[in-house]
């Protein structure tokens, strides 16, 4: 999986995203997928 996500970034599929750029990339049409459990809020 991680092999897959490095490719995804090298190639330009998808771009990372740093907690201070989160509003921006949002207002921009950007979608945050939030996978963290209950127990992790």
């Amino acid at each position: 999986m991680l092999g897959c996500v490095t490719d995804d970034q090298a190639s330009g599929t998808t771009a990372a995203v740093q907690w201070h750029e989160l509003d921006r990339a949002v207002r921009d049409g950007a979608v945050l997928v939030d996978v963290r459990t209950s127990t992790e809020l």
